[in-house]
């Protein structure tokens, strides 16, 4: 799981998905500001700017914290299964043509690696991939910029 700054910033920036987020629950704290928090049907990372607490009964509670979601690889891909990509409609993709989107979108027109240069991790490509397929927008360094 990416837990660099690059990867935390991304996300941080990504309005749109990060209206997708689950719902944190309880959590466990992994190491600076990232929790491991448990949501209704799994588990999602978060940054956090603040801490949580816990209160009378041990529950853990956020208080006025800027909580980030930091979506791993499979639930980037979910996002992309939930709604038809811009540029091609395919209702429920399978793995096999999810995976060829993908790689039509690392390759351009004549083969050439793009996207691998300026990306340390799957979890930035996926999310990349998610923000230009989906909502029409590539990361340039600190934000992301409409195409």
């Amino acid at each position: 799981m990416d837990t660099s700054e690059t990867y935390i910033a991304m996300c941080r920036a990504a309005t749109e998905v990060q209206l997708l987020a689950p719902t944190m629950q309880t959590r466990i704290h992994i190491r600076g500001n990232i929790y491991n928090c448990s949501t209704k049907d799994d588990s999602a990372f978060f940054w956090c700017m603040d801490t949580f607490e816990d209160d009378n009964l041990e529950n853990s509670i956020l208080t006025n914290t800027v909580a980030s979601w930091l979506p791993r690889q499979d639930q980037l891909q979910a996002i992309v299964r939930q709604e038809p990509l811009n540029e091609v409609w395919i209702a429920n993709p399978t793995d096999a043509e999810l995976l060829m989107l993908f790689l039509d979108f690392i390759y351009d027109e004549i083969g050439q690696q793009r996207k691998l240069r300026i990306s340390e991790t799957m979890e930035q490509l996926w999310l990349m991939f998610v923000m230009e397929e989906k909502y029409s927008k590539q990361w340039m360094g600190e934000e992301w910029v409409e195409i």
